[in-house]
């Protein structure tokens, strides 16, 4: 059997197990869908750069809590890309000053 006929379940296995190569494959048949919803969530290049690398190493440190039996890997993935993208945006959001009631000056 090559790696290639694996699912994916059986690859995060391996990962698990320390197996670059089936890391490797999972990142290239991955990496694009899940930078491609980064960016549509964000709109910046660099948010779903910094996410789709998140998602991935995720993925190797945790790659555990999947569950094959609740569904396939790629909406797993876009749920992780998902919570990603909103903290970044939330880190990156700007300060808005708050008025106080009378409009006047901020508080």
């Amino acid at each position: 059997m090559t790696m290639q006929t694996l699912n994916d379940a059986e690859l995060l296995s391996l990962i698990a197990a320390g197996d670059e190569q089936a890391f490797a494959l999972l990142y290239r048949k991955y990496k694009g869908p899940i930078y491609r919803f980064g960016l549509l969530m964000c709109g910046s290049v660099n948010i779903a750069e910094e996410v789709t690398q998140e998602v991935f190493l995720l993925l190797v440190t945790s790659g555990s809590r999947f569950d094959p039996s609740r569904g396939p890997l790629l909406p797993y993935l876009y749920g992780l890309a998902r919570i990603q993208v909103l903290r970044f945006l939330k880190r990156e959001r700007p300060y808005v000053a708050l008025v106080d009631e009378t409009g006047g000056r901020a508080i």
